[in-house]
C-alpha cells in the first residue's frame, strides 16, 4: 500500500511539474520565431486588411473571447517573418479570420472601422497568441497549413501542448445547427471542439479515448496504461490529456 502511495505521490508532483515546465516554455516562444516586434505602417496595414472573404462567410460565429484581447501577431512580409505586438484583436471561430482594432491615433481612416478590419488569413498570418482578457493567460495559434494534415485545412489550429515531435492541438470552429424556436426552425452557431495530434511528421483528428491513446504511444503502452490508472486520469479532459503528453514525452526524450 505504501509503494502504491508513493507512485501516485510521484505521479501527481510529475504532472505538476510538467504542466509548469509547458506552460513556462510556452510563455517563452513556442513559435521559436524572433521576439523583436515591428510597428506596423499604413501601408503595411492596407495590405493586410481583407473584407471579401468575411462579407461571403458565415454571419453567425462565435468569437474566442468577446473581448478585444492583447496578442501578438507573426506576419510573413516580403522581408521575412515580423512581430506585431500591442493591437487589440479577437478570433472569429466560425470564419478563422482575426480581427485587428486600430488605436485612434494610427491615422488609418480610409480603411474603415474596427469591425470590418480583418487581417488577412493563411497567406499572411502565420501565427498569433491571443491573451485571455480575463486571467492574462497565453492562447498560442498557428495556421493549420503548417501541419502535413493529408487534407488542407484552412484555420488555425490551437496548440495545447508542445514536446519533442509531438503536439495537441485543438480546433475551436462553429457548426450552424437548425433549432426549434417558436414552432419554426432557426440557425444557431454553437461551438466546436475537435482535438489532433501531431505526432513524428503527421498530423490526425484524435479520440479523445483511452484505447487510441495507448495505440497512439504504442511504444510505451505498459507505462501509459499505468500511468493514467495511478493518476486517475480522464482522456476525456483537456488537462489530463496535456498531463498524458508531457508524460510521454518526459520518457521518451531521455
Amino acid at each position: 500500500m505504501e509503494k502504491v502511495l508513493l507512485t501516485v505521490l510521484a505521479s501527481i508532483v510529475f504532472i505538476i511539474t510538467s504542466h509548469a515546465q509547458t506552460t513556462g516554455s510556452l510563455a517563452q516562444g513556442v513559435f521559436n520565431y524572433s521576439q523583436q516586434a515591428n510597428v506596423p505602417t499604413n501601408g503595411d496595414l492596407n495590405k493586410l486588411m481583407v473584407y471579401d472573404n468575411y462579407k461571403n462567410g458565415n454571419q453567425q460565429t462565435y468569437f474566442f473571447s468577446e473581448n478585444w484581447s492583447q496578442g501578438m501577431l507573426y506576419i510573413n512580409q516580403m522581408s521575412g517573418l515580423k512581430l506585431y505586438r500591442g493591437y487589440p484583436i479577437r478570433f472569429d471561430l466560425g470564419n478563422q479570420v482575426v480581427f485587428l482594432k486600430l488605436r485612434s491615433n494610427d491615422g488609418v481612416g480610409s480603411i474603415g472601422t474596427p469591425s470590418k478590419m480583418i487581417l488577412l488569413d493563411e497567406t499572411k498570418l502565420k501565427s498569433f497568441v491571443l491573451n485571455n482578457p480575463v486571467t492574462g493567460e497565453p492562447h498560442y495559434f498557428e495556421r493549420c497549413k503548417e501541419y502535413n494534415t493529408g487534407k488542407k485545412m484552412l484555420g488555425f489550429f490551437e496548440i495545447l501542448y508542445k514536446g519533442k515531435d509531438l503536439k495537441l492541438l485543438k480546433r475551436v470552429e462553429t457548426q450552424i445547427v437548425q433549432v426549434m424556436n417558436i414552432g419554426q426552425s432557426t440557425e444557431k452557431a454553437i461551438r466546436k471542439d475537435a482535438y489532433y495530434v501531431s505526432f513524428k511528421g503527421k498530423t490526425v483528428k484524435m479520440r479523445r479515448s483511452k484505447k487510441f491513446i495507448l495505440n497512439l504511444f504504442k511504444d510505451k503502452r505498459a507505462e501509459m496504461k499505468k500511468f493514467i490508472k495511478d493518476n486517475r486520469l480522464s482522456t476525456r479532459k483537456e488537462a489530463s490529456l496535456t498531463s498524458i503528453f508531457a508524460y510521454y514525452n518526459a520518457m521518451t526524450s531521455k
